[in-house]
């Protein structure tokens, strides 16, 4: 990965399609990314674009991402939205404190982010943090993920306002329930939560998207 530049990144995921575009059939029958998918685009740096530098980020222009994530949709739809939502989610990380970032990319750089963002959590203050319950949907590629963002609300606040709360995977229970018949190898499953503590540090307003480029 070092190294890497905007054009031969571009390159390398244009290398990428007949991989993906051979292994289609297999993605959906799997219900979910295949282990090799995922390092091939790891090992070009492709899930480090909206990274910081300072934790291995190499920045690319939103629209050079974008136009990769449509030529690899071409060759595996499932593929191509696990890895828009697996490398746009560390745009979602720079919402949180450079400390927070830290947990997460301190001791591995390759670590990843699921989601789960609508409001479905129930969260109640308690000293130093909160306490998060809830059944949380849909959190494409979550079995290559190390950390999830979910969404909750904060169930004595009046006006519940919408939070997004930095989650452990380890932490949760992923339930396979993803079966389709479109767009199966997304491996959408469920995470659960049952009382865990989610440090106040890594609790933010609620995200209204995904991306955020990081900065040069």
């Amino acid at each position: 990965m070092d190294g890497q530049t905007r054009d031969n990144r571009i390159d390398a995921a244009m290398a990428l399609l007949h991989l993906l575009r051979a292994n289609a059939a297999k993605t959906e029958a799997a219900r979910q990314a295949l282990p090799e998918i995922i390092a091939a685009l790891r090992d070009v740096g492709l899930f480090r674009v909206f990274q910081p530098p300072r934790v291995g980020g190499v920045p690319m222009p939103r629209t050079d991402w974008m136009n990769i994530v449509f030529e690899l949709a071409r060759a595996c739809g499932s593929s191509a939205w696990v890895y828009m939502v697996l490398s746009s989610h560390a745009g979602m990380l720079m919402g949180f404190p450079p400390e927070v970032q830290d947990e997460v990319w301190g001791k591995d750089q390759e670590a990843l982010l699921s989601s789960a963002v609508g409001p479905a959590g129930r969260a109640r203050k308690v000293d130093g943090g909160y306490r998060l319950s809830g059944k949380f949907t849909f959190s494409s590629g979550c079995d290559f993920a190390s950390w999830a963002v979910l969404g909750g609300r904060d169930v004595d606040d009046p006006a519940g306002k919408p939070l997004s709360f930095l989650v452990p995977l380890s932490d949760m229970e992923l339930v396979d329930d993803w079966f389709t018949v479109g767009l199966a190898g997304t491996g959408s499953k469920t995470l659960l939560a049952d009382e865990i503590f989610v440090a106040a540090r890594r609790v933010h307003p609620a995200f209204a998207s995904a991306g955020t480029a990081a900065p040069a």
